[in-house]
């Protein structure tokens, strides 16, 4: 038990910590002026900016769980079932039952994909990886903004650079001995809001292609189960 409080203590010291630091650099009023001690700040300032940090973690957490579920239904692309039940649970951990999901391909103003919760989420990315001849998926998250319109409603967006590998065979180069590899610039726009218990999830994900390259690769975790 004295261990338990003491590890609660020392995390309470570093978010205060943390929390100093932050308002230090988004309110610059708060800091120490050259030769002057920082002015403190108020319980409820400190409480408002924490939360705004949890926020903002769950909220990442959000786009980190998205990524998850592509690359879990691409790797695990030999056994179909699995592959969409361990999409599916990443999903799960970002989308409602009516989060909705659109797709649009470089620069297009028609989406690609319409989708609506989850199994149909997984059915569309399903095709897309199959009929492409991907074997393995990673989606690096990156660059995360954040806006707030209340305490319930949260605007997202981040970029995402995801090389997307084939199988061999499915190659579009016969002759080539490595598998290809498409590089994906993405960029997301998405809406969240908080639930009932206090957790969040995305409302709305829209997904816009911005680039895409192709180049040799070699990528031995793609290789296993379809040469």
């Amino acid at each position: 038990m004295k261990n338990f409080q003491h590890r609660i203590a020392a995390a309470t010291a570093a978010m205060a910590v943390m929390a100093s630091v932050a308002l230090a650099i988004t309110h610059p009023a708060h800091a120490a002026e050259p030769g002057k001690p920082a002015k403190s700040l108020s319980t409820a300032a400190s409480q408002q900016l924490l939360q705004r940090l949890a926020d903002e973690s769950a909220l990442r957490d959000l786009m980190y769980a998205y990524g998850r579920g592509n690359d879990e239904l691409s790797i695990h692309h030999a056994n179909r079932k699995l592959a969409k039940e361990r999409g599916a649970a990443e999903y799960s951990k970002a989308f409602t039952p009516s989060t909705r999901v659109e797709v649009y391909a470089l620069g297009g103003d028609k989406a690609i994909g319409q989708l609506v919760g989850v199994p149909a989420w997984v059915d569309f990315v399903d095709q897309y990886y199959g009929g492409n001849g991907y074997s393995s998926t990673l989606h690096l998250m990156s660059n995360f903004e954040f806006g707030f319109d209340g305490p319930n409603q949260a605007r997202i967006t981040a970029y995402a650079l995801a090389p997307h590998f084939f199988l061999r065979a499915a190659a579009r180069d016969k002759a080539s001995a490595d598998t290809a590899v498409e590089w994906m610039l993405c960029r997301y726009a998405a809406l969240a809001e908080r639930q009932a218990d206090g957790s969040w999830k995305l409302s709305r994900l829209q997904i816009n292609l911005e680039e895409m390259s192709r180049a040799a690769g070699f990528f031995p975790g793609g290789q296993r189960d379809g040469r």
